[in-house]
């Protein structure tokens, strides 16, 4: 929902334009390209302006070529300019994209624009999309919010914590909807990230960090992403980075899997059937660790059912150790198992 993204650009432009156009649809947008829409035999007039009327966004690409050049893109530019008068005066709908040094049209000059050759340009013009998204959501009735809208980025849920040290907090959450209940999935979503802080704090003062010059360097980053893998199951991964002293930060990460309707955690024991999870454990490290991860069966002692990590992708299943196992061993403390060898419970 609100996802769709014309994309207006002369010809001679054609190499910015599918670059814009491979980076939104990268960050699940849906652009629409006359290179890549049009077919043969189509007619592209009728198509252009059903595109154009149908999108919620339009970057229109401009540049001494394009702003010079008579023709279609700039009766793209009256259609845009006439469909910006449906919108409330504060929307974000047209986003004028300057590719070289030209000469705005007037009919675009009330807008804020911005050049490809700024850094980061291309993420500014992903937060300008999200930005007004999230404005067009907030105004949807749960009822009409899709499945694939239920995650917003936490703006108004904030946390208040104060701290000595650099705090960066940048997480997401569930959005009201019909599908299941979010209250209950941000609850637990908020009460990691303070656990989290809990924890920092406490060792913290258990080792007095406060009063060490090296104090000044430290720092807290957590963020985190929503999965919904489908209506019956969702997961939360959190990513956290840390200095409170010490040789080197730390970085590791924790996942939190959930049923819906109705809402409940769901454990390892949800997932797969075994007798013993340490000698499921063993044989699984037998048969799929790599030669640098043998040692992970010097740890499978720590792990039970209260403290086990997993998630999965498409093709393979990770249990991770980073909690039981050694710092210095972060990078290669996981056991990834193809899914196909696996019989699951639940179906994900």
């Amino acid at each position: 929902m609100y996802r769709k993204v014309f994309i207006s650009h002369a010809s001679e432009d054609t190499d910015d334009a599918e670059f814009i156009y491979d980076f939104l649809k990268a960050n699940h947008y849906e652009p629409w390209l006359d290179l890549k829409a049009l077919k043969v035999g189509m007619q592209w007039d009728y198509e252009i302006e059903q595109a154009l009327q149908d999108s919620d966004f339009v970057v229109v690409l401009l540049s001494k070529v394009a702003t010079n050049k008579r023709g279609y893109i700039q009766r793209e530019i009256k259609r845009m300019d006439r469909y910006s008068e449906e919108k409330l005066s504060d929307d974000i709908y047209i986003l004028p994209i300057l590719i070289d040094d030209c000469e705005v049209p007037r009919s675009l000059s009330k807008y804020q624009y911005m050049k490809t050759s700024q850094a980061d340009f291309a993420n500014n013009l992903l937060e300008s999309l999200n930005f007004q998204r999230e404005k067009y959501l907030t105004s949807v009735d749960k009822s009409d919010i899709l499945l694939d809208d239920c995650i917003k980025k936490s703006d108004g849920y904030k946390l208040k914590i104060n701290t000595p040290y650099d705090c960066h907090i940048d997480y997401y959450i569930c959005r009201d909807n019909s599908f299941f209940d979010a209250n209950y999935i941000n609850s637990f979503i908020q009460r990691e990230i303070y656990d989290l802080i809990d924890t920092f704090r406490n060792d913290e003062k258990r080792h007095g960090l406060n009063s060490s010059p090296q104090m000044k360097h430290a720092y807290i980053e957590i963020g985190n992403s929503i999965v919904i893998h489908s209506p019956e199951i969702l997961s939360v991964s959190t990513g956290i980075s840390e200095y409170s002293g010490g040789a080197h930060p730390n970085h590791y990460s924790s996942h939190k899997h959930f049923a819906l309707n109705p809402e409940r955690s769901l454990r390892f024991e949800d997932f797969i059937e075994y007798d013993c999870l340490t000698k499921w454990l063993i044989d699984k490290i037998d048969n799929y660790a790599t030669e640098d991860q043998e040692f992970l069966s010097d740890y499978v002692n720590a792990v039970d059912e209260d403290n086990i990590d997993f998630h999965w992708n498409e093709d393979s299943f990770t249990i991770n150790f980073i909690s039981v196992a050694p710092h210095a061993l972060t990078a290669i403390s996981y056991l990834e198992i193809p899914k196909s060898e696996l019989n699951f419970k639940l179906k994900i």
